[in-house]
């Protein structure tokens, strides 16, 4: 998996989910200090996605770090804004209202 995500092109870098399967091989080869960088680099990209912030929070927690409890509240409260958002922009059927969408977009830009 690691010579796989170092093959790929250099666009990949643009996308979360390339930091987040770095940072998942890191854990798994035992390179903390390597799957924080890639961690934050997804949260870089996409500061809205609690689930980088989530792993960060883990990492920080197994070290003893003191940063551990403001990334487990970070870490919530971006889940909870995602709850409300995706409630907000969808209807029960969980059909997306593109307008709705776009309007909230524009907000958290």
């Amino acid at each position: 998996a690691a010579r796989l995500l170092n093959g790929l092109a250099a666009e990949a870098d643009e996308f979360v989910g390339t930091w987040l399967a770095r940072a998942r091989v890191c854990e798994l080869l035992e390179q903390p200090a390597q799957a924080e960088i890639a961690y934050r680099n997804a949260g870089v990209l996409d500061p809205f996605d609690p689930a980088p912030v989530a792993a960060l929070a883990e990492l920080a927690r197994i070290r003893h770090a003191p940063e551990a409890s403001g990334l487990i509240d970070r870490a919530r409260k971006l889940q909870e804004l995602n709850v409300e958002v995706e409630a907000a922009i969808t209807d029960e059927t969980g059909r997306v209202f593109p307008a709705r969408a776009g309007r909230i977009a524009m907000l958290l830009a």
